[in-house]
């Protein structure tokens, strides 16, 4: 019936010099043109997982038209796992740029195959380092912000005594930058005044660092690596992220290089506060396998 219907409308005079031949294919473009139209309607019915599945679209007799899958915040998984596995090395408190010096020579074979975002929100580090540094690794992303748990502004205490610096000699350790000086020029450059070694302050962007990384859509294929060393800034984004039902982007981390300053906090934060955090870095590991499941790779930074 589908075939007369199709032959008429071809018209009559092409009805009547159809042949053989030209039968089947009006007979294949018929089927073609059934299967698109069931595929239109039941796709419109069937669910967002049945969507992203070819294997469950072909699985009946009439989903065979596999639609474009559309996605959402709840096909973010499946999303994911539909592209090439990621490497990424995310840097909070990259100050000259040295923990990346170190990751390209931890992982030589493959070094160019990561994707890197430095973070550092001293404009003396962006000045004296990662300006040229940019032009030497033009693929890497740097991030000129002080990462926190909201967007905003903050004072940066610059190190006490390098706050009008004019060359690279005046920093700490006679501004050296290598894989293996494993102290930063930036050295104790902080948002905490209380610290022995804050001087001046500038003013400087924050960027929410959770929602971010949740941008980014890594997932559990990814090789995953954060380092943080930002001067006590650290205790507020791992315990936002710990404490976070909906935030499990804590748990993709392959390895995590941190840094923890708890004298900091305690002459910054509340007393309440105080006893929470001063324990923090101990108790680390085990909020972490409480959160993701499994024990933490992690290397404390000194």
């Amino acid at each position: 019936q589908l075939l007369a219907f199709f032959q008429k409308a071809l018209g009559d005079n092409i009805r009547k010099e159809m042949n053989a031949k030209a039968g089947t294919i009006a007979v294949v473009a018929t089927i073609l043109l059934v299967t698109a139209y069931y595929g239109y309607t039941v796709g419109l019915d069937i669910s967002r997982d049945e969507r992203s599945s070819p294997t469950k679209l072909l699985s009946g007799d009439k989903r065979l038209f596999i639609p474009t899958p559309v996605y959402d915040e709840k096909d973010r998984e499946t999303h994911k796992w539909e592209r090439k596995p990621r490497k990424v090395f995310v840097d909070l408190g990259a100050g000259c740029g040295d923990s990346y010096y170190r990751h390209r020579k931890e992982h030589e074979e493959d070094a160019d195959e990561w994707e890197a975002y430095l973070w550092e929100p001293s404009p003396q580090m962006h000045e004296f380092y990662l300006d040229e540094f940019q032009k030497e690794y033009p693929h890497v992303h740097i991030m000129p912000f002080a990462a926190g748990v909201h967007d905003g502004s903050l004072k940066l205490f610059l190190h006490k005594g390098q706050e009008h610096v004019t060359d690279k000699s005046e920093f700490k350790n006679q501004g050296k930058c290598s894989a293996d000086v494993f102290t930063s020029p930036a050295a104790g450059s902080t948002m905490f005044k209380e610290a022995g070694d804050a001087g001046e302050p500038v003013n400087v962007k924050v960027r929410n660092f959770p929602e971010w990384l949740k941008e980014q859509e890594l997932s559990s294929q990814d090789t995953f690596i954060l380092k943080i060393d930002i001067e006590g800034g650290e205790f507020d984004i791992l315990d936002r992220m710990l404490n976070d039902p909906n935030d499990n982007d804590l748990c993709y981390t392959d390895e995590l290089k941190v840094g923890f300053h708890p004298k900091l906090i305690t002459r910054h934060h509340a007393k309440k506060l105080d006893e929470k955090f001063a324990t923090f870095h101990e108790d680390f590991p085990l909020l972490f396998k409480k959160k993701c499941g499994f024990e933490v790779n992690m290397k404390v930074l000194h």
